[in-house]
């Protein structure tokens, strides 16, 4: 497009929104604005046209001088390209400034500052030097508001940042402490395991240290491994949640082959209106009923609850439950922890204050991802996502593990995993779907061949090889991923990232509630406001308001 119509196109822009100013901002001359800028830019046109007409014109009486050589002709000719590419740069910069003013007058209406500019150029005040500065500082605002709003996002992220920090040195002796939980879970003859063993008298020793008036205990309900710490100073205790597939194997707590999608779900008769994943609810119901009766938690202390993986899921009900007893929770810390409700109120989720920290990658917080019915399970409560630096990477963890291993086994017709070599919760779908995709493929394919051969023994014979090889190909899928997750997400690596200072850290709110509508909040309050009685509340309006 050439100058001249962007030119017409950018004084259009710039007349409207004058116009639109000029109603907006109720000047007392509400044409004039619109006159100065029919007259201030007619004449601007005007001058830049007779400028450039007498550059050319003296440039042509230069090449025309009897008296010039040849080669005088030729540097007429390049300062003539010269002259007309200055004059195009120039009338490219006028035309974006005309635009920056177009945009400014509609950020006039409600703008003290751009009202009053507009006020003295409506009125025709000054003369044109001085309407020419009104012009440049309005422009000038514009810049101005722009640069603080930058500035202030940047000391917003300044700020986001050392509050990040500050969260997680918050953190990191709760983890710290969480892994000294796991290392009496891992057994004293676990080989699969980096962490040392510990007795429980030693855990119990290393996370009182030398602070005075603290105390913990160690228990075991089933597999699991319990630390409830107690503070008398700060009147706080701590509940470390550790859990198991089996006595001394602490290698990642999770089911893979089990718990991926339409898992049991069931309610809670203390947590209304939310549906739990229904393994984990058991599991912290008979946690909540062994620290009831055989530990010294008490309501009147301030409570908070850390776990790992399903120790973290199975933390998070039990501080609903707790909460619902009376208890004071004042966080709940979960480590990587898979999802285990599908959906709460928003009075549970501010009655426990939960705070997940997942580090970037870790598969196990997209699982599990359906219940029995079909709805999908959530997350609640504040992340902190930490995203390792090249430095604090696992290096004995092979890069591309999954892919190998997906590679060598390949099954025609099979659909291809993701290109890249992160497991996801989308891999281990694919994964569990492989099966089915599969055997409609060679269902297709070995139908001509069974009816060519007429012998349906060998066909299942067949069928039943392929189903086979196709379980044991999922199976040893899953075994990489249960590996992969052992050799990078485990309690000991989130502990490492927390410690590292060259972790990135994001911060995000992800509360997934349910509303619980103005009725339903109108009848709550109802039943907490003592009762009385219709004579006693006629006897009250009778008194009237002294």
């Amino acid at each position: 497009m050439s100058l001249r119509l962007e030119s017409i196109r950018a004084y259009r822009e710039l007349y409207v929104a004058a116009s639109r100013s000029s109603q907006g901002c109720a000047l007392y001359n509400s044409s004039g604005l619109i006159d100065y800028v029919s007259r201030r830019f007619g004449q601007e046109a005007e001058t830049h046209s007779r400028q450039l007409a007498g550059a050319l014109r003296t440039l042509e009486r230069r090449a025309s001088d009897p008296g010039g050589k040849r080669r005088r002709g030729a540097a007429t000719g390049r300062a003539h390209a010269k002259v007309l590419e200055q004059y195009q740069r120039y009338i490219s910069m006028e035309i974006d400034r005309t635009r920056a003013l177009a945009q400014a007058l509609y950020m006039a209406p409600g703008n003290p500052q751009l009202t009053s500019v507009l006020q003295v150029l409506s009125a025709g005040v000054g003369n044109q030097p001085y309407q020419q500065m009104m012009e440049a500082s309005i422009l000038s605002l514009i810049e101005h508001e722009a640069k603080k709003v930058s500035r202030n996002e940047v000391a917003e992220d300044v700020t986001s940042e050392r509050q990040n920090r500050i969260m997680l040195q918050a953190l990191l002796p709760y983890a710290e402490r969480l892994l000294l939980v796991h290392r009496t879970a891992v057994g004293e003859h676990n080989r699969e395991s980096s962490l040392i063993y510990l007795t429980p008298w030693q855990v119990t020793e290393s996370i009182i240290g030398n602070r005075s008036g603290v105390s913990a205990i160690h228990m075991r309900v089933g597999r699991d491994h319990l630390v409830v710490e107690v503070d008398e100073t700060y009147n706080k205790q701590v509940v470390y949640v550790c859990c198991t597939r089996q006595d001394g194997g602490d290698s990642g707590s999770y089911e893979w082959a089990q718990e991926v999608e339409r898992l049991e779900i069931s309610e809670s008769e203390e947590v209304r209106k939310t549906m739990f994943h229904s393994q984990y609810l058991l599991m912290a119901s008979r946690i909540f009923d062994a620290l009831l009766h055989d530990s010294p938690l008490h309501p009147t202390r301030s409570t908070v609850v850390i776990g790992h993986a399903v120790g973290g899921a199975v933390g998070l009900i039990l501080s609903l439950l707790l909460s619902q007893r009376g208890f004071e929770v004042s966080n709940t810390i979960s480590l990587g922890a898979p999802k285990s409700l599908q959906g709460t109120l928003e009075r549970y989720i501010a009655a426990i204050n939960p705070i997940r920290v997942v580090l970037a990658g870790d598969p196990l917080v997209e699982l599990p991802i359906t219940g029995a019915e079909g709805a999908p399970f959530v997350h609640i409560g504040e992340i902190l996502l930490l995203s390792p630096s090249h430095s604090s990477r696992d290096p004995s963890a092979p890069a591309d593990t999954f892919g190998s291993k997906r590679d060598s086994k390949c099954v025609p017709g099979a659909p291809s995993l993701p290109e890249n070599d992160s497991l996801t919760a989308d891999a281990l779908d694919l994964m569990m779907a492989d099966s089915d995709n599969v055997h409609s493929t060679s269902d297709g394919a070995d139908a001509p061949s069974s009816a060519a051969s007429g012998s349906s023994g060998k066909v299942e014979e067949t069928h039943a090889e392929k189903d086979s090889r196709e379980e044991e190909e999922i199976a040893e899928a899953l075994s990489v991923a249960a590996l992969r997750y052992r050799d990078q997400f485990l309690v000991e690596h989130y502990v490492r990232h927390l410690q590292d200072p060259s972790v990135g850290l994001t911060y995000a709110e992800g509360d997934d509630v349910w509303d619980e509508g103005d009725y339903e909040e109108s009848k709550r309050s109802t039943t907490q406001e003592p009762s009385v009685t219709a004579e006693e509340r006629r006897i009250r309006d009778l008194r009237g308001p002294l």
